[in-house]
């Protein structure tokens, strides 16, 4: 059977919390504070549950039609706010770290060693400063590509890709 993997999707996320509360209700397209129509802060209990005591952590009730029927659903404090296709949908921290990743996750800083590529170095050095950017632009995007693939792949199949690469030759 063959392997997928789940493309990368880029998503707008924050973390439920007080300190990021003003991220939340631009995330939820209230900038100015909740209203009539967009989700609605509360304060949830230990179970997770909707409360009036105000000691409680904080939550927040997003509009949710399912199979027709109108409700809603509750983010608690910690959980992650994500915006995909244009729906609100709500995670655990646990599971929002098992599926998504920060760009401080697979960024891949890189300077190419121009010693090693005399000629690519002598063809850039007369060329406006834009070219080695966009070069090496490039080159970091392929570092990073590859850096997911080798965190992604098996070691045993990475084996076979390189010795079938090298029978290539």
């Amino acid at each position: 059977m063959a392997k997928f993997r789940l493309k990368p999707t880029p998503v707008d996320a924050v973390q439920l919390r007080w300190d990021t509360w003003g991220d939340v209700c631009e995330l939820i397209g209230a900038p100015g504070g909740l209203k009539e129509g967009h989700p609605e802060g509360c304060y949830v209990d230990q179970d997770g549950e909707e409360t009036d005591d105000t000691n409680g952590r904080i939550g927040l009730k997003i509009p949710r039609s399912i199979h027709g029927v109108d409700g809603h659903e509750i983010a608690v404090q910690d959980d992650w706010i994500v915006r995909m296709s244009g729906e609100l949908v709500v995670h655990s921290h646990a599971s929002f770290t098992s599926l998504f990743e920060s760009p401080a996750d697979y960024a891949v800083a890189y300077e190419p060693d121009w010693v090693k590529y005399p000629k690519l170095a002598a063809a850039l050095a007369n060329r406006p400063p834009e070219y080695g950017q966009e070069l090496r632009a490039l080159l970091v995007d392929a570092r990073a590509d590859a850096v997911q693939y080798v965190r992604d792949v098996r070691a045993d199949e990475l084996a076979r890709a390189r010795e079938s690469g090298r029978g290539e030759r």
